[in-house]
């Protein structure tokens, strides 16, 4: 039977209401109590849209997932340059991630625990990974990276991204002493992607050790910047 549009409301105040406690105090302490405060409803009344927190978490997390695809639809004339299309989809990737935060966040700390999350945290992971993986794909197809493994190299990069957005977003960045500037940061995710992709074996450089990085159990030097 089709929900009516008040039940469609009240479904919704229960997963703003879960959003708002989870980001708050993480999943595993939030109870349905407190979803049901937040949401302004009853505790009882979750029980006609859910059979558990975990259900209305695994709803949240197909939420994220439509709206990664779909911020990520850009629509390319041929002959756009490919850098700034990939930090748009860069961009698109980190906006999702920041909005549909406290239910990634949830979802990563229940797959630690549940078989059914970790299955459901590989699906939400793998739309990335393939839009990656095709990219890869293409930019091989026209002589770029030669020899990598595609599945490999985009489960690298997904990783990556992934845990960067997460380490920026739920942790406030790596460095105690330096915030987190949004516009740098999606630059990074898309420099990185491009530079990783986009090489071929002739133009790739070859740099040797005391070149370009020190050598292994070298004392750092001083450098002199007057």
């Amino acid at each position: 039977m089709a929900m009516t549009k008040r039940g469609e409301r009240t479904r919704e105040s229960f997963r703003d209401g879960a959003r708002q406690v989870i980001a708050q105090k993480g999943f595993l302490r939030t109870t349905i109590s407190e979803i049901a405060a937040a949401a302004g409803r009853s505790a009882a009344s979750f029980y006609n849209y859910y059979d558990s927190k975990e259900d209305l978490l695994e709803e949240l997390a197909d939420e994220f997932r439509a709206d990664t695809l779909k911020r990520q639809q850009i629509v390319v004339a041929p002959g756009t340059p490919l850098y700034p299309v990939m930090r748009s989809a860069a961009a698109a990737y980190w906006e999702s991630y920041k909005t549909h935060l406290a239910e990634l966040v949830g979802v990563f700390q229940v797959a630690m625990v549940d078989d059914r999350f970790a299955q459901r945290w590989r699906d939400i992971r793998v739309a990335g990974i393939e839009t990656i993986k095709a990219g890869i794909d293409r930019a091989q197809a026209a002589g770029y990276c030669p020899g990598i493994d595609p599945w490999l190299t985009a489960g690298a990069l997904g990783s990556m991204f992934e845990h960067f957005c997460y380490v920026s977003l739920a942790q406030g960045g790596a460095f105690s002493h330096r915030s987190v500037d949004e516009t740098a940061a999606i630059e990074t995710i898309a420099s990185v992607w491009f530079h990783a992709v986009y090489w071929t074996a002739e133009s790739a450089p070859h740099p040797t050790v005391g070149e370009a990085s020190m050598p292994v159990g070298a004392a750092p030097r001083r450098v002199d910047m007057t």
